[in-house]
C-alpha cells in the first residue's frame, strides 16, 4: 500500500484518541493503524494515557504524542466527574491547536471513555469528521436496565455527531443497526490488526512433534482492559488443576499482567497442588511463546474480538473458547477449535481434555487451513485509508 501524495489526505491530520495503549488490550490494535498511516507520511497525532517509557518500549511512532492520564478509568463519584471533565478540556485544547494548523482534521476514537469524550470534544471545537471503533457498545446486552438506558441515550446522542463507525465484529454492526439511526449507512466492519509477520507460520508443526514434548502446555492471554480479569484468571487456574487431577502432565502459562502472579501462586498453595502455572507478564516476543503452546484457551466472557485467538491460529495452535466476544466469528466448532457455551466451565474443561486425548481431533484442529487475511496489518491499514479518503472527499 502506498498513500503518499494522496490529495484527499495530504492537508489533513489524523488524531487518534485512546483509553489505553497497554499491550494485550483491545484498543492496542489501533496503534498499528496509526503507525501505518504515519509511515506513509500522513500527519498523525496520539492522545492517550501513555507514559514516556511506554512510548519507548512499544516503539510508538506518530507526528506527536499528547499524554492525557485522565483518559484512564477513574474512580467513581465526584473524582471521576472531575477527571473526565479535565480530560475533555485537555482534548479540546489539543484538537483546537491541531485544527488551527491543518485545514481539516479526522478524529478517530478507540475505547468507550475516549469515544464519548473525543467525539464531543471534536464537535465542540468544530472538527466535522469523527470515526469511532466499536470494540463493544457501552449499552451492551446483559446490563442492568437503568445502566443500559443511560449508556444508550449517551451513545444515541453521540451517534448524530459521528461520521463513521468501525465495528470489529459483524454482530456489533447488526446490533447497532437495531439501535441507532443511519447506522448501516455509516458503519463498516474492519477487523483488528495483527502483526502478521511475527505470528504467521506457513506450515503447521507436525502433531507428533508438538504433542511429543512434556509437559503439555496450555496457555492463555490475559487482557489488561477486560472487566472480568479475575474471573478469567480463576477459570484458567481451575482448568489447569482439573487437568492435573486427571493425570495430564500439564503446565499452564499466562501471558499478561504479572501482578496476577501472586494470586495464581497462592491459589495453588491453598489447593494443595504444585505450582504448575506460570504468569509470564507482558512479552516482547509473544509469537515465540504462543508457538510453543499445545492448546490456547480463551475463557473471558467480556473481551471483544480477542486478537490473541487470531495470533494462536496464525501459529496453528488449536483453540478452545467460550462462544462469546466475537470468538465464534473466528473459530468454527470442530474445524479449527472447540467452542463451549458462555460461562459453562464444565463444558470448557471437557473440551480442553478432549482435544488433548483425541489425537485425530487434535490433528484436524491443528492443520485446518483458514483465511485470516482480513486481520493482516497491511490489509487493515488499507481499509482504514480508504475509509479516511472517503470521509475526506465528502
Amino acid at each position: 500500500m502506498s498513500i503518499k501524495g494522496a490529495r484527499a489526505l495530504e492537508q489533513r491530520a489524523l488524531v487518534y484518541i485512546m483509553d489505553t495503549c497497554v499491550p494485550g488490550t483491545q484498543t492496542h490494535a489501533g496503534l498499528a493503524v496509526m503507525q501505518g498511516m504515519h509511515g506513509e507520511g500522513v500527519a498523525t497525532f496520539l492522545l492517550a494515557p501513555v507514559t514516556p517509557q511506554q512510548v519507548v518500549d512499544q516503539q510508538i511512532q506518530c507526528t506527536e504524542i499528547f499524554a492525557i492520564p485522565e483518559l484512564q478509568s477513574a474512580s467513581s463519584g465526584v473524582m471521576s466527574l472531575y477527571t473526565r471533565a479535565l480530560a475533555f478540556l485537555k482534548i479540546c485544547r489539543v484538537l483546537s491547536d491541531i485544527a488551527a494548523e491543518y485545514p481539516d482534521v479526522i478524529v478517530h476514537t478507540h475505547g468507550t471513555l475516549a469515544g464519548f469524550l473525543g467525539r464531543w470534544a471534536a464537535w465542540s471545537v468544530g472538527v466535522s469528521h469523527s470515526v469511532h471503533t466499536v470494540y463493544t457498545f457501552a449499552c451492551a446486552p446483559g446490563m442492568k436496565a437503568y445502566q443500559w438506558w443511560l449508556a444508550y441515550i449517551a451513545e444515541y446522542c453521540t451517534s448524530w455527531i459521528t461520521s463513521e463507525y468501525i465495528c470489529v465484529r459483524a454482530s456489533d454492526r447488526v446490533y447497532g443497526e437495531q439501535l441507532f439511526p443511519f447506522f448501516h449507512a455509516r458503519s463498516t466492519v474492519i477487523r483488528p490488526a495483527v502483526d502478521w509477520q511475527k505470528f504467521y507460520v506457513p506450515e503447521p508443526v507436525k502433531t507428533q512433534e508438538r504433542m511429543g514434548s512434556n509437559p503439555i502446555v496450555v496457555g492463555m492471554v490475559l487482557d489488561a482492559s477486560a472487566a472480568d480479569q479475575q474471573q478469567t484468571l480463576y477459570t484458567f487456574l481451575r482448568l489447569i488443576k482439573a487437568l492435573y487431577d486427571k493425570g495430564v502432565p500439564v503446565r499452564g502459562e499466562i501471558v499478561g499482567d504479572g501482578a496476577w502472579r501472586w494470586y495464581a501462586t497462592r491459589w495453588f498453595l491453598e489447593s494443595g497442588t504444585p505450582d504448575i502455572v506460570r504468569v509470564l507478564g507482558w512479552q516482547a516476543h509473544t509469537a515465540a511463546v504462543i508457538g510453543t503452546w499445545h492448546v490456547f484457551v480463551q475463557c473471558s466472557l467480556s473481551e471483544s474480538m480477542p486478537v490473541s485467538v487470531i495470533k494462536a491460529r496464525l501459529s496453528w495452535v488449536p483453540v478452545v473458547a467460550y462462544a462469546s466476544g466475537g470468538v465464534d466469528e473466528i473459530i468454527v466448532h470442530e474445524k479449527n477449535g472447540l467452542l463451549a457455551q458462555s460461562g459453562d466451565e464444565s463444558a470448557l474443561f471437557a473440551a480442553v481434555y478432549r482435544v488433548l486425548i483425541d489425537r485425530p481431533l487434535y490433528e484436524r484442529l491443528t492443520t485446518h487451513q483458514e483465511s485470516m487475511n482480513e486481520f493482516n496489518e497491511a490489509v487493515v491499514c488499507l481499509r482504514h485509508w480508504r475509509l479516511y479518503k472517503g470521509i475526506a472527499s465528502e
